[in-house]
């Protein structure tokens, strides 16, 4: 009986590792924005980083090739960026957008070389005075397409404030602690 489900916990295993297989090895590249959501202060001026992985590059389109990274929020007081160093070592930046939908999407060329790496690392970067989403897309060429035959593919994630319980709560706690070895000090002395 222990042999049977040996066997079968690894028949499954096996299974798992084709399907994540043949998942990773899908024609469309993928976005993926780490921070969900993201957590900004929104007071106009902090400047929230979080990272934008681009992954799973359509290689039949050419290699090396060019792409085009970009960025949108859907509020005209939310603004966002991406950054990064691309295949040949050359830094891009979108620049700040601030515009809701296409109006205000902003983006910037790269080069993508499967023998440099098969996952890119970028920075988004969020700034505002109020909630919203941010979308980044990648594709092949030169200007934003959207169409899956461009390669496309995006990412959203919503900013929020953090609420007051999530920075009182630590606070609270680290001033109950020294109070509390302050006290116990005190009493030894």
């Amino acid at each position: 009986m222990r042999k049977v489900k040996v066997i079968t916990a690894l028949a499954l295993t096996v299974v798992m590792l084709m399907v994540m297989a043949g998942l990773a090895s899908a024609d469309d590249a993928t976005v993926v924005i780490t921070d969900d959501p993201i957590i900004n202060p929104l007071n106009g001026s902090t400047v929230t980083n979080t990272t934008v992985t681009v992954s799973n590059i359509w290689w039949k389109l050419g290699d090396p090739q060019i792409r085009h990274i970009t960025v949108k929020t859907s509020n005209a007081n939310l603004y966002a960026k991406v950054t990064g160093t691309d295949a040949n070592g050359n830094y891009f930046d979108t620049g700040w957008t601030t515009g809701a939908e296409d109006a205000g999407r902003v983006g910037a060329n790269w080069t993508a070389n499967s023998s440099f790496a098969k996952t890119y690392t970028f920075t988004l970067s969020v700034k505002g005075t109020q909630e919203g989403a941010v979308t980044v897309a990648d594709n092949f060429g030169t200007v934003f397409n959207g169409t899956a035959a461009a390669d496309s593919a995006s990412c959203t994630r919503q900013v929020l404030v953090p609420e007051f319980t999530t920075i009182a709560i630590p606070v609270a706690a680290i001033l109950g602690l020294l109070f509390f070895y302050s006290h116990r000090k005190r009493k030894e002395e």
